[in-house]
């Protein structure tokens, strides 16, 4: 699976460029280190039976299965521009 994110631009004149910051503060906030625990796997279990009727609907083997082989740790690689680099908006 393969995501990103772009500046979409603005109308006013001269506002073509921006600088690409914050995905380091966001890696290292909510992707670093363990991330899956069982405590977090029952929450979201016990949230998603009380909002969602039918079973099925949290994939919870997915998230034992990242627990029990990645040590919860997420199974990801980012590539990403270089932290404060200025890029050309609509790109």
């Amino acid at each position: 699976v393969y995501s990103y994110f772009e500046s979409r631009g603005c109308d006013r004149e001269g506002w073509n460029e921006v600088v690409f910051f914050g995905l380091q503060y966001f890696i290292k906030r909510y992707l670093m280190g363990q991330v899956i625990t069982r405590a977090k796997i029952d929450e979201a279990l016990e949230l998603c039976s009380e909002h969602f009727q039918g079973d099925g609907l949290f994939y919870q083997e997915g998230f034992e299965y990242i627990l029990e082989k990645h040590g919860g740790k997420l199974p990801i690689i980012i590539k990403s521009l270089p932290e404060g680099m200025v890029v050309p908006t609509k790109t």
